[in-house]
């Protein structure tokens, strides 16, 4: 049985979860950007084992992210800034795309999958224009 969540790190979740919903429904950016680091973070803190937390915090993430981008794309849906006909090939692509990715994940190092999330965020940023 698991062992009963302590005060603080529900706080610290629900904190992490208001970050990541908020970049994600303010910007669009994927929640992850937050909700990977903080609950790879809070799971070590929290007793899990460093060799699994990393591949941990990805899976919740994901599973969050799925409910608060739902509430996000409705919010934008009733302002009429939805292309409802982009997001059904979005979503064959992006299922196919990270079923395939996840099946990858799960088998390598987490030190890897750490560097390889940096490495994405740095090239997500340098793709930004500015001016």
């Amino acid at each position: 049985m698991a062992e009963p969540l302590s005060l603080a790190l529900i706080l610290a979740y629900v904190t992490a979860g208001f970050a990541g919903g908020f970049l994600g429904g303010f910007m669009g950016v994927g929640g992850g950007i937050i909700f990977v680091p903080a609950l790879d973070f809070l799971f070590r803190h929290a007793g899990i084992a460093t060799d699994r937390a990393f591949h941990l915090a990805i899976g919740t993430s994901l599973a969050a992210i799925l409910l608060t981008s739902a509430s996000s794309a409705r919010t934008h849906h009733g302002a009429g800034f939805v292309a409802w006909r982009a997001v059904l090939w979005g979503v064959i692509g992006g299922a196919a795309g990270s079923t395939i990715a996840a099946q990858i994940a799960i088998g390598l190092d987490q030190k890897f999958l750490k560097a390889a999330f940096g490495v994405m965020l740095f090239w997500v940023a340098s793709q930004l224009p500015f001016l």
